[in-house]
C-alpha cells in the first residue's frame, strides 16, 4: 500500500472515532481525534476528503465550546466547499456556523446562516435540509433573547452588552450587504415584493412581515393586491394595498389587509419614522383587533425614495414582547432604503415593460396600418392605371373604349371584380357579352380557375341535365360512360351561360337549385355533389318582360340580377369605332402575315356613319374581309354593300323623346323649326326603307328595332306596304303592347 492510501485510511480510521464521541455528546474528547485525521487527510491530497473532516472537526470544536475555533475551521471548510463547487457541503456548513453561533449567543448571526441555508436548500429542492435549517431557525429565534443571568459586575454587564451589540450589528450589516445585492438584481416585481418581506423577516426575528405600498408605488404591486380600507379618523389615505404579506415559512399571509394595525401604519406615514411596538398588549390594549389577533410586538417602517413614500414595511410577533428595540431602528430604517430603492427600480421596471408593450402594440399598429394603406396604393395604383387606359381607349383586356357609356362599364366592372356574386351582362347580340365575361374571370379571385362556356340556345331541352351537371355511366341511351358537367369541370373558377333567356322552364328550375345550394346532382347519380362556381349569365332578351310572361322564372331572374352589366350598341358609342377599326385591322393583319390596310378617308366616313346593327361583331366581321381582300387602302368600293350602298339616316335614339332628329339626316330641323315626332319617324322609316330596298327586316335591322314593331309602326302611321310575311302574320308587337 502506497503512502497516500495509507492516509487515507488512517484519515478514516481517525474521523470515525471521533464521530462516534461527537455523536455520545463528547465534543472535547472527539477533537484530537478529528485532529488526527485531517492531518492525515491533507496528506492524501484529497480536498472532498479534507473538506469532509474539517466540517466534522468544527462541528467537535462548537460541541467542546471553542466557538472561536469552530468559526476558523468552518471557515476554512467553506472554502474548500468554493473550490469544489459542491453546493451540499455548503449548506452542511452554513448549518453547522448556525449552531455554533446560535450556542455562542450570537443569534443574529445565527439566523442570518440558518436563512441562507435554507434558501440554498429550497433552490436545490432538497426539502430535508430546507426542514432542518428551518427548524434551526426558529430554535434560533426563541433563544435570541437570552434568559437572565446571574447579574454581573456592572462594568462586566457593560462590556458583555456592548460586544453583543456589535455581533448584532456586524451580523445584520453583512446580511443587509447580501440582501442590497440580491435587491438590486433584475427580477420580476413579484419577486422583490417576496425577497424584501423574507429579508426583513429574516434579519429581525419577525414571525411576519407585510409591505404596504402608497398610491404613488402601486406600479410595483400585483395586480391582486389587497386594498387597505381608507380611514381618515387614524390617518390611513385612500390608495393603500398590501402588496406582500409573508411568514417565517416564507408562506403568503391570507387576509392580510386584516392583520396590520393600522394605526401602526398611520403613525409610520405621518411620522415618517419607525414606530415600535414592544408590547401591544399593553400599548395598544384599546384596540380590540390586537387582543383578537394576540399580536405582541410590532415595527413600521416608512419606505422611501428620491423624498417620495413608497410605502410601510410593517412587521410583528405573536409570540413574544420585545422582539425589536429602539436600538433596530437605525439599521431597520438602512433596510427600508435599500428597499425603496428596490421597490422603485420594480416599478421603472415594470413601467419600462409596460411601455415596450405599448411600442410593441403601436408597431403592430403601424405595420398594419402601413399593410392596408399598401393594399389601397396598390389599389389606387390599379385605378389609375384604369383611369389612364380608358383615357387612351385601352379599357380593360379586350375590351376597347373610350366613349362616355363603355367607361361607365369599365368603372362597374372595377367594382365588381373581387366579387363572388352572379353576373348579369345584358346587351344586343355582337356587343361583346363574352369577351366582358372573360374580362371579369380574369380580373377576379377566380382567375386562376378555370372558365368555362356554354350557349344555352344550343343546348336541347332532353341533354340540359346532362349538359351541365353531368351524368353517370348507364344513367340513359348513349351514356357510355361518366361524364362530370359543366358545373363540375368549373369548379374553383367560373361559368359562362350566354344565352340564358333561351332555357325552357323545366331547365330554369334545375338552374335555380344549383346556384341556391351549390350543388349538383349528375343524371342518375346517387347523391349532389359540392361545387365552388361563380356564375356570369348574358342575355339580349328583357328577362324582366319575360318574367311577366311567365316564360322566365322570376326567382331565378332575382338569383341571376346580382350584378349586372348592361353593354350599349355600337350606334351609341361611335367615338369607339376608330379604336375597334385599329384593333381588328392590326389583329387580323398580324394573324394573315400581312401588311394592315390603311383606311381613306371617304370609307372611314361610311364606316363611322354605318348604324352596325350587328354591333362589334358585325365590324370585326367587315374588317376580317377587307384584310382577307387585301387593299393597300381602303375605298368605299372594298366595303361591303350594305355599308357602301346605304343613305345617309336619322337615328331614332335618346333625341327622339324631345321631337328632334338626330344630326345628319335628311328631315333635320331647318328654317321652319323642330318637327314632330311622328314626322321625325315616318322620315326614319321611310328612308331606311328606301336604303333597304323595300325589305322590312333589313329596314327593321337598320332601325334597330324588332320587325313586329317596325309594322306596327308603319300601321300605326298610315305607311303599311302590303302584308306581313307569313312568318309574322302572328308575332306579337311585344314593344308596342309593353307601352
Amino acid at each position: 500500500m502506497d503512502s497516500r492510501a495509507a492516509a487515507k485510511q488512517k484519515a478514516r480510521e481517525a474521523r470515525e472515532k471521533g464521530r462516534r464521541r461527537l455523536a455520545s455528546g463528547d465534543g472535547a474528547g472527539a477533537v484530537p481525534l478529528l485532529e488526527e485525521a485531517f492531518a492525515h487527510a491533507r496528506g492524501t491530497g484529497e480536498k472532498p476528503l479534507e473538506l469532509e473532516v474539517l466540517l466534522d472537526l468544527g462541528k467537535a470544536y462548537g460541541a467542546a465550546s471553542q466557538h472561536e475555533r469552530a468559526i476558523v475551521c468552518l471557515r476554512e471548510a467553506w472554502d474548500l466547499a468554493e473550490a469544489t463547487n459542491d453546493d451540499a457541503s455548503r449548506i452542511e456548513v452554513l448549518l453547522a456556523r448556525a449552531r455554533v453561533r446560535s450556542s455562542s449567543g450570537d443569534a443574529e448571526g445565527a439566523l442570518a446562516d440558518y436563512e441562507d441555508a435554507r434558501g440554498r436548500a429550497r433552490a436545490r429542492g432538497d426539502d430535508a435540509l430546507a426542514a432542518r435549517a428551518l427548524e434551526g431557525a426558529r430554535e434560533a429565534t426563541r433563544i435570541g433573547r437570552p434568559a437572565k443571568r446571574v447579574p454581573a459586575a456592572p462594568e462586566t454587564q457593560e462590556g458583555e452588552g456592548e460586544v453583543s451589540r456589535l455581533r448584532r450589528e456586524r451580523a445584520f450589516l453583512l446580511r443587509l450587504q447580501e440582501v442590497s445585492r440580491a435587491l438590486n438584481a433584475p427580477q420580476e416585481p413579484r419577486q422583490v415584493l417576496d425577497r424584501v418581506v423574507d429579508a426583513a423577516v429574516a434579519l429581525t426575528g419577525a414571525e411576519r412581515g407585510f409591505l404596504i405600498l402608497t398610491a404613488e408605488a402601486k406600479g410595483a404591486a400585483p395586480p391582486d393586491a389587497l386594498a387597505l380600507a381608507a380611514d381618515a379618523e387614524r390617518g390611513i389615505p385612500e390608495g393603500l394595498v398590501v402588496a406582500c404579506a409573508r411568514n417565517l415559512d416564507r408562506e403568503h399571509v391570507g387576509k392580510a389587509a386584516f392583520k396590520v394595525s393600522r394605526g401602526v401604519v398611520a403613525r409610520a406615514l405621518s411620522e415618517k419614522r419607525a414606530v415600535i411596538v414592544k408590547d401591544a398588549t399593553e400599548e395598544l390594549s384599546e384596540h380590540s383587533s390586537v387582543a383578537e389577533q394576540g399580536l405582541r410586538s410590532l415595527v413600521g417602517v416608512p419606505i422611501s425614495c428620491e423624498g417620495r413614500t413608497l410605502g410601510v414595511l410593517y412587521l410583528d410577533n405573536r409570540f413574544g414582547a420585545g422582539t425589536f428595540g429602539e436600538q433596530d431602528v437605525p439599521l431597520l430604517e438602512a433596510f427600508a432604503a435599500q428597499a425603496g430603492v428596490a421597490l422603485e427600480n420594480a416599478r421603472l421596471r415594470t413601467e419600462e415593460r409596460a411601455q415596450k408593450d405599448e411600442l410593441a402594440r403601436a408597431r403592430a399598429r403601424v405595420e398594419e396600418l402601413n399593410e392596408h394603406l399598401k393594399a389601397n396604393l396598390v389599389g389606387a395604383r390599379t385605378e389609375l392605371a384604369s383611369v389612364r387606359a380608358l383615357a387612351d381607349g385601352k379599357g380593360l383586356d379586350d375590351v376597347i373604349g373610350r366613349s362616355p357609356a363603355m367607361r361607365e362599364v369599365f368603372r362597374l366592372l372595377e367594382r365588381i371584380r373581387e366579387s363572388d356574386a352572379p353576373v348579369l351582362v345584358t346587351g344586343e347580340s355582337g356587343t361583346g357579352k363574352e369577351v366582358i365575361a372573360r374580362s371579369v374571370h380574369r380580373k377576379s379571385k377566380r382567375s386562376g380557375g378555370p372558365f368555362v362556356t356554354e350557349n344555352c340556345a344550343a343546348i336541347p331541352s332532353t341533354l340540359f341535365e346532362s349538359v351541365l351537371f353531368g351524368h353517370v355511366k348507364g344513367a340513359f341511351t348513349g351514356a357510355h360512360e361518366n361524364a362530370p358537367g359543366l358545373f363540375r369541370l368549373a369548379d374553383g373558377g367560373t361559368i359562362f351561360l350566354d344565352e340564358v333567356g333561351e332555357l325552357p322552364r323545366e331547365a330554369q328550375a334545375k338552374l335555380l337549385r344549383a346556384i341556391e345550394t351549390g350543388e349538383v346532382r349528375p343524371v342518375g347519380g346517387p347523391a349532389p355533389i359540392k361545387v365552388d362556381v361563380r356564375l356570369i349569365a348574358a342575355t339580349n332578351r328583357d328577362l324582366r318582360l319575360m318574367v311577366k310572361e311567365q316564360t322566365f322564372r322570376e326567382d331565378l331572374f332575382y338569383r341571376l340580377n346580382v350584378l349586372r352589366v348592361t353593354l350599349p350598341p355600337l350606334r351609341r358609342r361611335r367615338e369607339d369605332i376608330p379604336l375597334l377599326l385599329e384593333k381588328f385591322l392590326d389583329r387580323e393583319a398580324r394573324e394573315a402575315r400581312r401588311p394592315s390596310p390603311k383606311l381613306g378617308a371617304d370609307a372611314m366616313k361610311l364606316l363611322y356613319d354605318y348604324p352596325w346593327p350587328g354591333n362589334v361583331r358585325e365590324l370585326e366581321n367587315e374588317i376580317r374581309r377587307l384584310v382577307a381582300v387585301g387593299p393597300a387602302i381602303v375605298t368605299p368600293l372594298d366595303l361591303s354593300a350594305s355599308i357602301r350602298d346605304r343613305p345617309r339616316w336619322p337615328v331614332l335614339d335618346g333625341n327622339e323623346a324631345s321631337g328632334e332628329i338626330a344630326p345628319g339626316g335628311d328631315g333635320a330641323p331647318g328654317a321652319s323649326g323642330p318637327r314632330t315626332l311622328a314626322q321625325a319617324e315616318r322620315d326614319a322609316i321611310a328612308q331606311a326603307m328606301t336604303a333597304a330596298q323595300g325589305n322590312k327586316a333589313r329596314a327593321a335591322e337598320i332601325l334597330a328595332i324588332p320587325r313586329t314593331s317596325l309594322y306596327h309602326r308603319m300601321r300605326r302611321l298610315g305607311m303599311t306596304a302590303g302584308p306581313p310575311e307569313p312568318e309574322e302574320a302572328g308575332a306579337e308587337d311585344v314593344e308596342d303592347e309593353a307601352s
